[in-house]
C-alpha cells in the first residue's frame, strides 16, 4: 500500500489509487465532521473510528483524536484492523 497526502490537506493521506469521486466524497465527509453533524462508527477491536465512503472504501482514524485520516480500500482497511481470514 502506497500512501499519498491529499493535496491542500495535510492531516488526510490516501492510496495512491484512490479513485477521484472516492477521495470527494471523503473530503464532503470530513468536512461534515468538522461541523459536528455527523459521528464515525467506533471499532469493537479498539482501532480507532471509521466511516464507510462507499462498499469498497473507508476513512479510517486510528489515533481517536480526530487528527489523521487514512482513505484505504476495503482490503487494506481488514488488514490495518486485524481482521484474520478475509480474501485469502
Amino acid at each position: 500500500m502506497k500512501m499519498v497526502n491529499v493535496k491542500g490537506i495535510e492531516n488526510v493521506k490516501m492510496q495512491k489509487n484512490t479513485p477521484a469521486n472516492v477521495l470527494k466524497k471523503a473530503l464532503s465527509i470530513l468536512e461534515a465532521h468538522n461541523a459536528k453533524a455527523v459521528h464515525p462508527t467506533k471499532l469493537n477491536c479498539g482501532y480507532g473510528y471509521k466511516y464507510n465512503i462507499n462498499p469498497d472504501w473507508r476513512l479510517l482514524n486510528s489515533d481517536g483524536e480526530f487528527k489523521n485520516w487514512l482513505i484505504v480500500e476495503h482490503l487494506e482497511y481488514n488488514r490495518l484492523v486485524g481482521v484474520k481470514g478475509a480474501h485469502k
